[in-house]
């Protein structure tokens, strides 16, 4: 089938971890052989954009180049702007398929849903499917996040304030690759798990911000983000708290000079080190 007609563009990215993609890869192409798929090289120190190329050659190349950081959303970006389906999959570089998809996918591709895979471990929080108007429609992954953890819960949640209900598909043939996470972790700048509660922190004023009537662009995105960072990025899990304020609203009442502010106040009461931070990412 034509990557015209293809019903669902699927994309991977990958930075450094040819060693799952080059297993994964393969399976995905097997598992949905109508499908346009898509991979997105990322600065891949091993050039895993060339290894597709010579080795699955239906599959979609996408090079980003001198991006020694891995920003997953905005590899995740550029993969569905290459892409021409209808519907958008997303996984990553160490989710196996290991029996066919299509017929799994295909009775679940509904209007005004987002599917999710069903079992749906920590490993497979990353993949996802999505009609492709909804998610231009919610503009995509936000950029803003840097390293590990929560642009994808971001994207959920803002894909159900758009409207679109969660769904599931029978995930039983889709199985992640254990490893460490150093191998998650080799081109971010953070600990996984200050940086997930950075993210968490973000995520949850951008959210505040929003309901409040702020109008999220790129540029306060960007500055909320780094405030929250330098309050974070040189905390550690000792028991303690951690407070960041960020102003939201400057007024005038009669000379009188009034900022409306929200407050965070974060504890930091211990690295979770045996668990991933939960499904539903929220923070608390």
């Amino acid at each position: 089938m034509t990557a015209a007609t293809a019903p669902i563009s699927v994309i991977v990215t990958c930075k450094g971890r040819l060693g799952h993609l080059s297993q994964t890869l393969p399976t995905l192409v097997r598992a949905l052989p109508d499908a346009e798929v898509i991979l997105v090289d990322y600065d891949c120190p091993e050039r895993s954009g060339d290894w597709a190329e010579a080795n699955l050659p239906g599959v979609i190349v996408v090079r980003a180049h001198d991006r020694p950081t891995f920003n997953i959303a905005r590899a995740r970006n550029l993969g569905a702007a290459a892409a021409s389906a209808p519907w958008l999959m997303f996984t990553d570089a160490d989710v196996l398929f290991t029996a066919p998809l299509d017929a799994p996918l295909a009775a679940r591709l509904k209007p005004g849903t987002y599917l999710l895979t069903d079992p749906r471990p920590p490993i497979l929080y990353g993949t996802v499917v999505m009609a492709r108007a909804d998610y231009e429609a919610v503009g995509g992954y936000d950029e803003v996040f840097e390293g590990w953890g929560t642009e994808d819960t971001d994207l959920l949640r803002r894909l159900e304030a758009h409207g679109v209900r969660p769904g599931a598909f029978d995930a039983g043939a889709v199985v992640g690759i254990e490893h460490a996470d150093a191998e998650r972790t080799a081109f971010h700048s953070l600990d996984k798990h200050i940086n997930w509660t950075i993210n968490e922190v973000y995520a949850a004023a951008k959210d505040d911000l929003t309901r409040m009537g702020w109008a999220a662009q790129i540029a306060e995105r960007q500055a909320l983000y780094q405030g929250v960072r330098g309050a974070l990025a040189g905390a550690a899990f000792d028991d303690r708290t951690v407070s960041h304020r960020v102003a939201f609203r400057r007024e005038d009442f009669g000379g009188l000079d009034v900022v409306t502010s929200l407050n965070y106040d974060i504890h930091l009461s211990g690295r979770p080190e045996a668990a991933d931070p939960p499904a539903s990412g929220g923070f608390a």
